[in-house]
């Protein structure tokens, strides 16, 4: 594994892909946060920023199977092409969201635009990854998704830093300009990431794949273009039934849904818990990298443990689920600021290992076939998860933030139980 390390290490057409893959998806990380505080200054209200933020999250969510769907039919070339185009459209309406921020347009052209800025790049993070297959070679392939997953996990740590480091200047719009210019740097370093595909036709000797075996040579990305060139009009042949129709795919989904309301609730409702233990808003940002940095120990942790995990990883991925949201529910009962921390750090750590737990289940409960469309209606889901939490926060925050918390966070643990139930009943059917 170590000399697989190394080759990935010099392998610069990955480092250029991780440059443009890192700038891309950080505005997706500051948005959240950005969007509480931008609604709130237009506003005046909280409120109406978690409806913002549940905007976002909601079009990037509905929009990322169809958009990922396009990028996945069209030739490579190509490809590269729309996702830069996606890029800068998602810059331009960022940067305008900043102006309209600054100026105190009405609230719903902030609507507008977040919507916007959403859908644009809703399918570029799975055109990442769909690139990434094509760039290093099969034996490189395990180390650079761990390393994908561990910057996203980087990503999600800087954004709200990102936020909070901006709100210093006593200006929301501030941090939507610094999520354009991220935006625009993604198109830029997409440019020079070859997106006809790099990957040699056979492992070099030495780096055979973890099952030892060397694998057939594939055909090379040029002759995929080819032969698309000259049958443009050959139609794609499809499942005879799509991903969301596979029933072994749902518990996944609703796993998925389920974190991304605990998770996306709980943070868009930190600047008003804040508020409410005579803290600074603007530290929700703070402890939004602690969760993160939570999520990243608890990846590497499953990660040295996972060869001792004899269970299955559905049932795995519900029990953190479950225990994620317990470990957070005590946030509504802290005494001040400082005891907030510990209920952070202790639910972090969970978010990560449901992410990948699930993820494996879901691997193992579609065919080849699917899985590409399986694994977007999840992100999908997990978006719609937490527009949904930011949506109740937005409901109930004016009413009591305390009950809010509740909310968002009982409903994901009761999903949670109630699939662990089922699948039991499941197995014991099944004996």
């Amino acid at each position: 594994m170590k000399t697989v390390n190394a080759a990935l290490a010099r392998n610069e057409v990955w480092w250029r892909w991780t440059a443009a893959v890192g700038c891309a998806r950080l505005p997706p990380a500051m948005a959240p946060l950005a969007s509480v505080f931008a609604g709130r200054e237009v506003s005046g209200s909280y409120a109406f920023g978690a409806l913002l933020a549940g905007t976002y999250a909601l079009c990037e969510s509905l929009g990322a199977p169809w958009r990922g769907r396009a990028l996945d039919r069209c030739p490579p070339a190509v490809r590269g092409v729309r996702m830069r185009r996606a890029l800068l459209v998602s810059g331009a309406s960022l940067a305008g969201i900043a102006a309209a921020v600054w100026t105190h347009q009405h609230p719903w052209v902030l609507v507008l635009l977040t919507a916007l800025a959403a859908i644009s790049t809703s399918g570029v993070p799975g055109g990442y990854r769909a690139l990434l297959t094509e760039l290093v070679e099969p034996s490189q392939m395990l180390p650079a998704l761990s390393w994908d997953a561990t910057l996203l996990e980087v990503e999600w740590l800087i954004g709200p830093v990102l936020v909070t480091a901006a709100l210093a200047s006593g200006q929301p719009a501030v941090a939507y300009l610094v999520m354009a210019c991220w935006a625009l740097s993604g198109a830029l370093l997409t440019a020079i990431v070859p997106t006809g595909g790099v990957r040699p036709e056979k492992p070099p000797a030495g780096l055979a794949p973890l099952g030892g075996e060397v694998p057939a040579a594939r055909p090379s990305t040029a002759a995929v273009s080819a032969r698309r060139a000259v049958e443009p009009t050959k139609p794609v042949l499809k499942p005879e039934h799509g991903a969301w129709r596979h029933p072994a795919g749902w518990p996944s989904y609703l796993t998925s849904g389920a974190l991304g309301t605990a998770e996306g609730g709980f943070i868009t409702a930190l600047p008003a818990l804040l508020l409410a233990l005579q803290a600074s808003a603007a530290s929700a940002g703070l402890f939004a990298a602690l969760l993160a940095l939570a999520s990243m120990i608890g990846g590497v942790g499953l990660s040295l443990l996972q060869a001792r995990l004899g269970a299955e990883p559905g049932p795995l991925a519900d029990w953190a689920l479950l225990l994620m949201c317990a470990l957070l529910l005590p946030a509504v009962l802290a005494p001040s600021v400082y005891w907030l921390v510990l209920p952070v750090l202790a639910g972090g750590l969970f978010i990560a290992p449901v992410n990948a737990l699930r993820s494996k289940a879901l691997e193992q409960a579609l065919p080849v076939s699917l899985r590409g469309e399986g694994f977007s209606i999840q992100y999908g889901a997990n978006g719609i998860g937490t527009a949904l939490g930011s949506g109740l926060i937005a409901a109930l925050v004016m009413h009591s933030i305390d009950l809010a918390l509740v909310v968002v966070l009982v409903i994901p643990a009761l999903i949670s139980a109630g699939s662990l139930l089922i699948g039991a009943r499941a197995r014991t059917a099944a004996r």
